[in-house]
């Protein structure tokens, strides 16, 4: 199996989806976002395509902030709002989960892992 690139050279790569299909840039350096400010495109893993709080920062004041980033959970309501209850989180969680293994992201064992870390959650109880 041929690995990709590490992510700096996708990153400073001047074609958009060097990486992995559906990546979007809108400049060589910066990805496209999503309203609640979420790169598009690239291997979406469950905690990216359905994301329980924010990562967030690249462009906030100070060095360690900016380097290292912060989480910002979501609040109850936004939470209520994207899954609707438990077992439709879980079963979310379990398509994406299930594509990222048959296109070869991630192996069955992390996987289960991943769902079952999505069963013990409190989203959506």
């Amino acid at each position: 199996m041929a690995w990709p690139a590490p992510p700096i050279a996708t990153t400073l790569s001047p074609s958009p989806g060097a990486c992995a299909p559906g990546r979007s840039t809108s400049t060589a350096r910066a990805s496209t976002r999503s309203r609640r400010s979420i790169a598009k495109g690239g291997i979406r893993l469950a905690t990216v395509a359905l994301p329980r709080a924010l990562d967030a920062s690249p462009n906030s004041p100070g060095f360690f902030c900016s380097t290292f980033g912060n989480y910002e959970p979501f609040s109850p309501a936004v939470l209520d709002a994207l899954y609707r209850n438990h077992g439709s989180y879980v079963s979310k969680v379990g398509h994406v989960t299930d594509r990222n293994v048959r296109d070869g992201h991630l192996l069955k064992e992390d996987a289960k892992t991943i769902v079952n870390e999505a069963n013990r959650s409190d989203i959506g109880r």
